[in-house]
């Protein structure tokens, strides 16, 4: 399915949406720039590309692009952090470490790294 539908439809569905930055974004400005070491000048053209989704997102007012891999609505986090384990619910239970070890508090956590849904109660936390 094509970006902007995906966009478009969760525009007219939700009042607002917010978008984190994840892993596949990062990846794809990681290759541009291991591919084209030698020529920083192709880095610079083609580094936009990274960027095409947000670029598509901030053609719809309801939804709020963010630079960071995290967001915080009411006392529920939504993150997408670059660690990922095979061990079903592990990669949620990192990034409960890592908001708490970072003094962050929250109710829940919504982790969009691991494709999968799950839903477990964790030290007195929803993941």
């Amino acid at each position: 399915m094509d970006g902007l539908v995906i966009l478009e439809t969760l525009s007219k569905t939700y009042k607002s949406v917010v978008m984190v930055t994840a892993n596949h974004e990062k990846r794809l400005l990681k290759i541009i720039q291991d591919k084209f070491a030698d020529h920083p000048e192709v880095i610079d053209i083609l580094k936009p590309v990274s960027n095409t989704l947000r670029d598509m997102a901030n053609k719809f007012p309801n939804i709020i692009t963010t630079n960071s891999w995290w967001a915080r609505i009411g006392d529920t986090i939504f993150s997408h952090g670059d660690w990922y384990c095979k061990t079903p619910t592990k990669t949620s239970q990192n990034s409960y470490e890592y908001f708490i070890t970072e003094g962050i508090d929250f109710g829940a956590i919504v982790n969009g790294h691991t494709h999968h849904m799950s839903m477990i109660p964790y030290k007195h936390k929803w993941l």
